[in-house]
């Protein structure tokens, strides 16, 4: 099938968070399966066309907000279409915080849509607010799907925003997108549930209960060319899961003398990679750094701060030989923490479906995480449930995730046996995307077929 993914991200030259992942890991996995897909994508001012190939012009996209030249490139093999306004708002030094995102996005949409009317395309799949405003200009026209990533953003705007796409009374971009998407996508069943409930639903609740019976769970993979221990070219030394475990401890080696921690495989290293904002659960992240400490671990973090009071707040904590907190993100670090961590925490207050829990499987840390979205849906406690790889909390507080990382911390020490088989077993689990790709797929054929 013919499948053009608009998306406000992909990784790694267009990226902020989790998106720019997935985006990147469906559609390479998508080509394996034999589909054909292209990614629309805005022009950034700040793409790193360095890792495209050569660019070439298409056309020129009029439209009720602004024209737009079309551009033509691929990443590795993947083709893209680049959507250029005139008016160069995207032309700036990031992607997202702007006054004008709502309309920017409106206009990358309205043109993404008049450029792909004219294409030989199956379907559109669509993803998130920046690009829900396509699919009620496509409805009747062509079969869409929205995947919702994060119901949190959603585009709000004053109705006057979205009257040039023609859309009127519409206060909303996401809102507008779920009423005429054709169908509609979860990246985890938990978190299909959750958003239609009032907590979780963020003010969408009932319009998706309405459309409950056009809403499917797909869960995210990871795209497992790009996350592979065993050729990872940015760690020390490469991960095999039957191989011996002392790969961790050149991995740690490593990242220690990198960072300026004490290099001691007697104490366990705990991990953290995130974005540090609210949802991720700072205050329970910081309980846990205490934590590790007093029990004689080891604690590193890798993040970028969402607000001057975070970053006040962690830049206060006493670095030592055995905590260190980088507060911008490496991609570098991030793989070698991975790598060389014994558990990894993923404390969020809620989680659509969150990709590091299983970069952490896949590169043998433990995760230790909070029971809420798509972290329910792939992390089960080892102690408690029969198919436990990780350890897993409920209340969103300081004692909860103590208690569950005290539980952790005594099985390092005292049964390194089991953890060592745990670890060997996180990593042959099967945390690509190859099943829920396959079921996207499952998904356009049933649009295709019912259009």
């Amino acid at each position: 099938m013919r499948i053009a993914h608009v998306a406000s991200e992909m990784a790694p030259f267009a990226k902020v968070g989790g998106l720019g992942d997935v985006v990147l890991g469906l559609c390479r996995e998508l080509q394996t399966q034999g589909h054909q897909p292209t990614v629309v994508l805005p022009l950034y001012g700040t793409l790193d066309r360095t890792v495209l190939g050569p660019l070439r012009r298409l056309d020129q996209c009029d439209s009720t907000v602004g024209d737009s030249t079309i551009w033509s490139t691929d990443y590795e093999g993947l083709p893209l279409w680049l959507i250029e306004p005139k008016d160069g708002s995207f032309d700036r030094p990031s992607i997202y915080g702007w006054p004008d995102d709502v309309e920017r996005f409106s206009q990358f949409s309205q043109a993404a849509w008049r450029w792909l009317a004219r294409q030989p395309l199956d379907l559109i799949h669509c993803h998130d607010w920046q690009t829900a405003c396509l699919t009620p200009l496509a409805a009747g026209k062509m079969p869409t799907l929205l995947t919702l990533h994060n119901i949190d953003y959603q585009g709000a705007c004053a109705p006057e925003q979205l009257e040039p796409l023609g859309l009127l009374n519409e206060d909303n971009c996401l809102r507008a997108g779920i009423r005429a998407a054709s169908h509609i996508a979860a990246v985890s069943p938990t978190y299909s549930r959750e958003i239609q409930t009032p907590l979780g639903g963020r003010g969408l609740d009932a319009l998706l209960r309405s459309r409950s019976q056009q809403l499917s769970p797909v869960l995210n993979g990871i795209d497992t060319t790009y996350w592979n221990p065993a050729t990872d070219p940015l760690l020390t030394s490469h991960l095999d899961p039957d191989g011996p475990l002392p790969f961790k401890w050149a991995n740690r080696e490593a990242l220690s003398n990198r960072l300026g921690l004490r290099f001691d495989p007697s104490r366990p290293l705990v991990g953290v990679v995130a974005r540090l904002v609210p949802q991720k659960g700072i205050a329970l992240i910081q309980a846990a750094l205490r934590h590790t400490l007093q029990q004689g671990g080891q604690f590193v973090l890798l993040g970028s701060c969402g607000s001057p009071e975070i970053q006040a707040q962690f830049e206060s904590l006493q670095e030592g030989p055995d905590l260190q907190l980088c507060l911008t993100h490496d991609e570098a670090t991030a793989h070698q923490i991975f790598a060389a961590s014994d558990l990894f925490l993923v404390p969020s207050l809620f989680e659509p479906c969150g990709l590091t829990q299983l970069i952490a499987l896949h590169y043998g840390a433990i995760p230790l995480v909070r029971r809420t979205g798509g972290l329910a849906d792939t992390i089960f406690d080892l102690e408690h449930e029969a198919n436990g790889n990780g350890f897993v909390f409920d209340d969103p507080t300081p004692p909860a995730i103590c208690a569950t990382l005290s539980r952790a911390l005594h099985r390092w020490h005292h049964t390194p046996q089991d953890w060592t088989t745990w670890v060997r077993q996180a990593m042959r689990q099967d945390v690509s995307w190859r099943r829920s790709a396959t079921t996207y797929a499952n998904l356009y054929e049933q649009l295709v077929d019912s259009n």
